[in-house]
This record gives structure tokens, sequence and C-alpha cells, in this order.
């Protein structure tokens, strides 16, 4: 018999966060635990010419501090490791680390923290956008580097012969703001060193085997003796990924033998975090007369900051989204990764999405208008299809584009019949459309099941429920239902290094479809111990015995049912404990190598597709958007946790408002950031979500490796909302707009501008 799933039910981990009673790291250090600041730099780029050492450490309570001299000297970084842990003689950027301080309370660090008093000499001018660092003479951030760094390039064809012959060559540039990903709680780490010499670190992180390499690698320890646990987890969106407090807290607990808490105050994490990237980007597109494309030029510099992080894999992406959904025969993508002297960017929800999906839309829409023809024809006309070619030569494996484009087109036809009234004379009605293509991260995952006595089960992954109940529902759910258990039965265990076997990351919108392909797998493992032996028992064939409600029985007949629990208390009698493992690593995707260089990530893997539309009212007087409806249409796969589903898509369509709209760290000419405030970086409220967000999933195209024929759907739905809210506009009122974020002031500027 073949199982499915059970329906998730509620999420087990609601009640105690609902409630206030969930434990996150800064609630979980002893009460005896010091508490640690990390001291930043004031200016950049320059070196630390002095630290009052004495006076921090003569500050009552105060009981460690530590400069970059006291700190191990390695450096640190996914792809290129090159970021200090305290810098001295290269500060970089405004908010770089340069020193810590342990007290036994936060007022007592903090008093250490000021009277330490740092002198910082500038070592020279700074570049603190990518037009500056690009610019001729531009200050480098690493000196006899240059600031532009060899970009991510797909090559496909001849692209300046086809442009020679083309009908029409089209061009569009595009820029975009620095985005924090605006996760609640801050980044925070407890450690401590036990008698025996582990080094113990509880954290917020999306990636904690990740973190465990990095802390290793540090301190030069097996990384069997570092353990790294996650507790209640408050949003991360690819920017707990990376190492956040740990280091430094690990750092004050070696050196005072105490416990540690370091937590990032609101202020660094806007100032020094690892924010999405700001870009600019230019489009080339050459078409047919009807509007085939024909060949596409892409152009790409992401700001960097001052470190490398994780940009090596950003720029691979955007270079794979240079065509969008769209079949481009001929392509030439360059995207760069520019360094400046602002702190380091890195990984947020779909990175290199909207920046790109906006670049994409937007010169759709230039190509429609050059060519007199409907932006969703033209979108029709040359998406990807089933056998059709990605820019670096993957084949397509499905119509989806399609379907999705025919779901969306439908409802936008009914939006477009019956337009909500505007409420004044001044305000404008327009409807607009955005599509993109993303994927599933092909990260490994692994996963054991023990059965218990009583027939319940408990599961152990590496992976981190960081909120989207991807592990404590969906993996539950695909456990339960392998085992003809309710969800309740199956309880989970996660997010500890010590405990639990490896995981790739929850990232990349990959945790349900590898943790719950590694789960599905223990879960079988388990299902043919205990088939076998009722089997046995009962002189049956393995191939009629199938698992109903926490039994087991032959197919048809539930008199043979016999209980779980009863069979796992015989197997353990005669063999041993019933316990079931599962690995997955998503296969290679082909592709022509030829056409990929200096790409970490060369394909897609499990590409979906996506379409958004927007019904706006554009106040022409303030330059002020609202949005009466709003429509969601992705590319799922099986859909195994629903409520799960509907709450990653709404959640990523008010994030790229978010971004589409006021969203933007800025950046004065010292490099400090200007709004380092949730008071003046302005997040989403109630007040600017649509009126109607409607979602639709589009489930005829299973995935070919994920759980049940599951897809990602994490990050996907945030890369939208910006290009579709740009179309909306246009549409409203004609005018084109081509940065980002769409500010009121920022329109109105644009509906003043004189037109032809």
């Amino acid at each position: 018999m073949t199982p499915s799933h059970a329906q998730p039910g509620g999420r087990p981990d609601a009640g105690a966060k609902a409630a206030g009673r969930a434990g996150y790291t800064e609630d979980l250090a002893p009460s005896d635990a010091l508490v640690g600041v990390v001291v930043r730099a004031r200016s950049a780029p320059s070196r630390v010419a002095g630290l009052d050492v004495e006076a921090a450490a003569a500050v009552a309570g105060v009981r460690c501090v530590l400069t970059a001299a006291d700190v191990p000297q390695v450096r640190m970084g996914i792809v290129e490791q090159d970021e200090p842990v305290l810098a001295r003689d290269d500060v970089r950027y405004v908010g770089e680390p340069i020193a810590l301080v342990a007290a036994t309370d936060l007022d007592a660090a903090t008093a250490g923290a000021a009277a330490l008093a740092p002198t910082l000499a500038e070592t020279g001018p700074r570049a603190v956008s990518i037009e500056s660092a690009m610019a001729e003479g531009a200050p480098e951030v690493v000196a006899g580097e240059g600031n532009v760094k060899e970009p991510s390039v797909v090559e496909r064809l001849d692209v300046d012969e086809v442009f020679s012959d083309a009908h029409a060559v089209v061009s569009t540039t595009v820029s975009t703001a620095r985005v924090h990903q605006g996760y609640i709680e801050r980044r925070a780490a407890v450690a401590t060193f036990t008698e025996d010499g582990q080094l113990v670190v509880t954290m917020c992180s999306q990636a904690p085997f990740q973190v465990r390499q990095t802390l290793a690698s540090l301190f030069s320890m097996p990384l069997n003796r570092v353990t790294v646990k996650v507790p209640a987890f408050g949003g991360g969106f690819g920017g707990k990924l990376h190492n956040g407090m740990a280091p430094y807290a690990a750092c004050l607990a070696r050196a005072t033998g105490r416990t540690v808490r370091v937590a990032s105050t609101r202020s660094d994490e806007l100032q020094a975090s690892n924010p999405r990237e700001a870009s600019i980007v230019t489009l080339e597109t050459a078409v047919s007369e009807s509007g085939d494309f024909l060949a596409r030029r892409a152009v790409g510099h992401y700001d960097s900051g001052a470190y490398a992080v994780d940009t090596a894999f950003i720029t691979s992406m955007g270079a794979l989204q240079a065509g969008g959904p769209y079949q481009v025969p001929a392509v030439s993508a360059r995207i760069h990764a520019v360094r400046t002297h602002l702190h380091s960017t890195g990984s947020y929800r779909a990175p290199s999405g909207p920046q790109m999906c906006f670049a994409n839309e937007v010169h759709l829409e230039d190509v429609a208008a050059e060519l007199g023809l409907s932006p969703v024809e033209l979108r029709r006309r040359n998406l990807m299809r089933a056998g059709g070619l990605g820019p670096t030569g993957q084949t397509i494996e499905s119509d989806a584009a399609l379907a999705v484009l025919d779901e969306a087109e439908a409802v936008m036809a009914a939006w477009q019949g019956s337009p909500t009234p505007p409420p004044d004379p001044r305000t404008r009605v327009g409807i607009g459309m955005a599509m993109s293509w993303w994927f599933t991260a092909p990260g490994h995952s692994s996963a054991t099941l023990r059965m218990e006595d009583d027939g319940s089960a408990t599961l152990f992954t590496g992976s981190t429920e960081i909120g989207t109940g991807a592990v404590v529902s969906g993996v539950r759910a695909i456990v339960a239902g392998r085992l003809g258990l309710v969800p309740e039965q199956v309880h989970v265990v996660s997010g500890n290094t010590e405990t639990t076997p490896p995981d790739f990351g929850s990232e990349g919108s990959r945790t349900l479809y590898g943790v719950g392909t590694a789960a599905m797998r223990a879960a079988d493992e388990v299902r043919s111990i205990l088939a076998e032996e009722y089997a046995r028992r009962l002189e049956a064939s393995v191939s009629d015995v199938g698992f109903v409600d926490g039994a087991l029985q032959i197919a048809g007949s539930p008199e043979t049912a016999v209980a779980i629990g009863e069979l796992v208390g015989a197997v353990s009698m005669a063999s041993g404990p019933v316990v079931g493992t599962g690995r997955f690593q998503a296969e290679p995707v082909a592709f022509d190598s030829a056409c990929a260089t200096n790409m970490p990530l060369p394909t897609f893997n499990e590409p979906t597709f996506h379409c958004h539309v927007a019904e706006v009212h554009l106040d022409t007087g303030l330059g002020r958007i609202s949005i009466p409806r709003y429509l969601a249409v992705h590319d799922t796969g099986t859909v195994v946790d629903r409520q799960g589903v509907l709450g990653q898509i709404q959640g990523g369509v008010v994030q790229g408002i978010g971004q589409a709209l006021f969203e933007e760290i800025m950046v004065g000419a010292d490099g400090s950031t200007l709004n380092d405030s949730l008071v003046d970086y302005r997040l989403p409220t109630i007040c600017d979500i649509p009126d109607e967000l409607v979602v639709k999933t589009v489930e005829d195209f299973p995935s070919r490796t994920g759980p049940l024929g599951a897809k990602g759907i994490g990050e996907a739905p945030v890369m939208l909302a910006p290009a579709t809210l740009a179309s909306a506009i246009r549409n409203a009122a004609g005018v084109r707009l081509t940065t980002l974020p769409l500010s009121a002031d920022r329109v109105l500027a644009v509906l003043r501008e004189p037109r032809p």
C-alpha cells in the first residue's frame, strides 16, 4: 500500500509562542552569565590608534576586555576567508567590531565599552556606493585588488552577432537599495566552555552546522567538541545564516571561563548585519518584429560591502536570472560583486531575486512598448516551456510557467473588467503583472527516526525550525503519514549539532524539500522493518501490509490489525531497536559547462515559476500607493502543509511590498546608517497590506525528487512585488519607474516630469 501524508493539524510550537512561554536565545542564559558587548568602529576606512583597556577594565563589574590581539588570528568567511574576528589595522566599515567587553550586567558592559574611548585614525577616502566604488581613481577597499570583482558569467551563443541583425535592441537600467531582513529577534548567542573543554553555543541560527565549522576552525578544535544549539527562533530570512554573535560570545567565554551572552542592538542590526545588497543592473534584448526574444545581454553590479560573505553565490544566482523566466537563445550575463566601505551584504530571502525580477519585468514592458505589444502577450510568447533551455543549457522539464500565467491572466482580466472604484478624482487605478523563476536549493539533509515502545516516533534532524512550520508541521506530517500515525504521535528534535544528524541549513527554499525527503526515507526504513515482522507473523506478503491508525493490517482487513507498539517491542527483543535513517542530496542538474564561468551555482535545481498581479490606487497628488487587491500564483508541486504554504506566500508578498514601496538602508557620506532604528527604518504594517490578498497554487507539476512531489516555496513569494507594483503604477499613470523603493516622493517626482 502506498502511503500519503497526514494532515499537519495545528503547529505544536504555536501555543508557547502565543503565550510568551517559548524560550529564545536571550531567555536561556543562566542568571549568573556575563553580558558581552561588541565595541564597533565609528569611522572607516581607518586603523585602531588607541583603546584605553585599563580604563575599561577598571569599570565596576567589568570582567574582561578583548582587542584584536587577544582573539584568534583566523579569518572567517563562507567563500573567501577574509574577515577578522576583530579589526585593528584595516577597519573597513563603520560598525566593524574592534573590541569586546564582558561584565556582570549590560549597564556595566556598556560603561566599559564607553571607557575604552576608541581612537581611530582614518586611512584614506571612502567609497560608500556602487557608483563611487567603480569611479576612476576610487579608493580601494582592499589595497591593490580593485573594487570590482571578477563576475559570474553566463555565455551562450554569440550575442553581438544576433544584436547586429535584430529588428530592435532595447535597453533598460534599474537600481535598487540595500534592504534589511526585518527579523524581530535580534541576533544573539550564549557561549560556554564546559569543564572538559567542550564549546557549547546556544544561538539563533539557520545553519548551526555551518556555524560549528567556523567555531571549530576559529579555536582549532575538533568538530565533535563544538556544539551549536538553536532554541525558539524569531525570524531570519537569510540574515541568520552567518556566524552572528557566536564568535564574540565564544571568545569572551574562553577568556573568562564563564558563560557569556552577547546580543546585537537594533542599531547594530541596521548598521552591521548582512542585508540584501544594493544593485545596478542593465539589460539589453534583441527582438524580432513579432516579439521573439533573440538575445539578452545583462550587466549587473551588486554592492558586497567590505567582505565577501556569500556574494559569489548571489552573483551566480543573478546571472541565472539574466533572462528571467523567458526563453532567450543567446545570452551574455556578467554579474559583479563590488566592494564598498560598508557593512557586508549577504543572503536575504531569494538572494538577488527581487532585483533581477524588477529588472527583467521593467525591461519586458519597455520591449513591449517599443514593439507596440501587450506585455502579457509578450510574456506568453517568450515563456520557458518544456524542452527549452535555461541560461546555462539545463533542460526545462515542464510547462508550469504557462500554467501560472494562465491562472493569473484570468484573474487579471476579471479585475480589469471590474476595477475597485478610486476614492477621489485624483486617484488613478492601475493593474500590473510580473513573473519570475526560482529554484529549490540542493543542499544535503539527513534524519534519524526512532520508534518508541508505545508506537510513537521521535525524529532527529539537524535542520532548524525558523518559523515556517516546515520542520515542526510539514516534516512531522510526512512521517506520520508514512507510518499511519497522527502528527501528534511524532515528536521532532531539531537544531542541535551534538544530538542530531547533519543538515545543510534552513535556507534556499529547501527545508521541507531536503529534510522531508530524508525523513521520508527514514520512515520507509522503519516501515520495512515493521512490515517484515508483521508479514512473518501472519505469513503474508509484505506488499499487502498497510499502516493505518497506529497499527499494521492487511489491506482491507481491519481484523488483522496489530498495534505498532506491539511490533516495536517484538522487533526490539528479537533483533534490536527500531531505528531508521535517511539521507538526501539532490542530484546534479545537467548543463553545458562551457556556458558558465565563476558560477558556484550553475543551474536552478527543481526550477519553479511564479506570477503576481496587483491592483493599485495611485494618489497623483501625493505619490502614495495603496493596494486594493493582490494575486500571487505559485508553482508549488504537491502541497504538504497548506496552511504553511499560505503563510509563506502571504508573508513573502508583504515583505516584497516593503522592499517595493519604502524599505531602504540609508547611508551617509561617512558610511554610517542614517535610519538605524525601527522608527526610521520603515517596515510594512497592517496599514500597508492589500485589502484582498488572493493565493493560488499550481500543483500539476510535482517535483521529481522532493517528498511526495513538493517543491520549495519559501523564497519566491518575496521576489515579485516590486516589479508587479511598478507595472501597476505604469498602467495607472503611464510613468516608468526604474529605482527602488517606489517611495511616494520618488513616484511624485516622476509624475511631475515633463512628458512628450
